[in-house]
């Protein structure tokens, strides 16, 4: 199946449309043309915002037919891996050892021998 006419402009176009639509900052989805693979493809990018399939939806909105073979691919941005491990961190659970004093300290509630 041949290209649809004028795809990188088109693309680049749409890309921005749902930037607006999602409240992103501008560019923050890209259009871009992988030449390192084969056969190459073009694929719509982003850090964060909006998940795949709402993209996607918006996009086809826009221009299904230049849609045809394009990938989309979503990634986190660094402060989002930052804020997920302290998320984590804060929900595993407390070892004998941490916390307030150590793990052969009395409870304060406890009574001198």
């Amino acid at each position: 199946m041949a290209a649809p006419p004028r795809r990188g402009e088109r693309l680049r176009k749409m890309a921005r449309q749902p930037s607006e639509q999602f409240t992103l900052a501008p560019g923050a989805i890209t259009s871009e043309l992988d030449e390192y693979t084969r056969p190459t493809y073009w694929r719509l990018c982003w850090y964060d915002g909006p998940t795949e399939a709402q993209v996607q939806r918006a996009a086809k909105e826009l221009d299904a037919e230049a849609l045809d073979g394009v990938k989309f691919y979503r990634d986190y941005s660094p402060l989002a891996w930052a804020v997920q491990a302290i998320r984590m961190s804060m929900t595993l659970p407390r070892t004998a050892t941490s916390g307030r004093g150590s793990a052969h300290s009395t409870p304060a509630s406890s009574s001198p021998p």
